[in-house]
């Protein structure tokens, strides 16, 4: 029984569509899944939605890694109008020929998947920098968050599967209700439920670069408030918000806070749709670009 509700689970995904149309594809664990390498008009070689890569890095070249999810990748824009492309210019407008940005974000990714990605993939691209782009639904569980990964996980007892995403729904909503924080969303209830870990990794990545003199700077971008009213983004959200600015602080880690960025706008001008509290349109990750140049520039220099 519950390997047939898995199966429907996978065909929901599906929603009528061919497998092998999926610009994804399995991937050993804890990473589940990865972008399919040469998928026509959207990745390259080596799977990421970005331009043809040498692992191999020019003398000289300030090189510029971005780990991210799916505000990084996002394929509802166009690829130049991404903030890894908007950035690049900027770049190239004051250091012609001195920096290169490599896209690795990849849609759906949590913290615990970029963290073994940054690992397998994105060190053997020497950087000098590492981006890491943080949202506030990088809580969620791998592979319970039903995405991407629940698609692809295969469990060995499908039972013992179904029990155990009930559990962890059961005991998130539990911890997420007793935070003295106040009300949540579910992404912040997630981010609260998993927050020792999603701390642990950030405090793993930030010692691994260090040993490697690779810098790091994390932006944190927010989900949009309901009725795009920042009002109701809530006290109980900017504290959990600044908890993981000093978190992050006090690892030394240079943190740009778009919070502080989108605030100052109307949320309905810079989201992709009006139902998507997620992503932003091409006005959006030009703000993104901005902030991260204006916060690269000396580093560059």
């Amino acid at each position: 029984m519950y390997r047939v509700r898995a199966s429907s689970k996978r065909q929901e995904y599906l929603a009528g569509r061919d497998p092998d149309t999926l610009i994804t594809e399995a991937a050993p664990a804890p990473l589940y899944y990865r972008l399919k390498p040469d998928y026509p008009g959207f990745t390259n070689s080596h799977g990421y939605r970005d331009l043809e890569r040498r692992v191999f890095k020019v003398q000289g070249v300030y090189r510029i890694a971005v780990v991210g999810d799916s505000v990084s990748m996002q394929g509802a824009l166009p690829f130049e109008q991404l903030y890894v492309r908007q950035l690049q210019r900027k770049l190239d407008s004051e250091f012609p020929g001195r920096t290169e940005v490599l896209n690795f974000g990849i849609t759906g990714y949590n913290t615990s998947q970029e963290a073994a990605l940054l690992e397998r993939e994105v060190l053997p691209y020497a950087p000098d920098l590492v981006v890491w782009q943080f949202h506030d639904n990088d809580g969620q569980h791998t592979i319970y968050g039903g995405g991407f990964a629940n698609y692809f996980h295969r469990p060995t007892s499908y039972f013992a599967n179904y029990v155990a995403n009930k559990l962890d729904h059961f005991f998130c909503g539990i911890k997420a209700g007793r935070s003295s924080r106040g009300t949540l969303t579910s992404d912040q209830g997630n981010l609260v439920c998993r927050w020792n870990q999603i701390v642990g990794h950030l405090r793993d990545v930030a010692a691994l670069l260090n040993a490697r003199g690779i810098g790091m700077l994390v932006i944190l971008y927010p989900t949009w408030p309901d009725g795009d009213d920042w009002a109701n983004y809530g006290e109980a959200g900017h504290e959990l918000h600044r908890e993981l600015v000093a978190e992050l602080e006090s690892l030394g880690v240079e943190v740009v806070d778009l919070l502080r960025v989108f605030e100052r706008v109307d949320p309905a001008a810079y989201r992709v749709e009006p139902t998507d509290p997620w992503h932003p349109n091409a006005e959006g990750h030009e703000l993104i670009a901005d902030s991260l140049f204006s916060s690269l520039r000396p580093r560059v220099r």
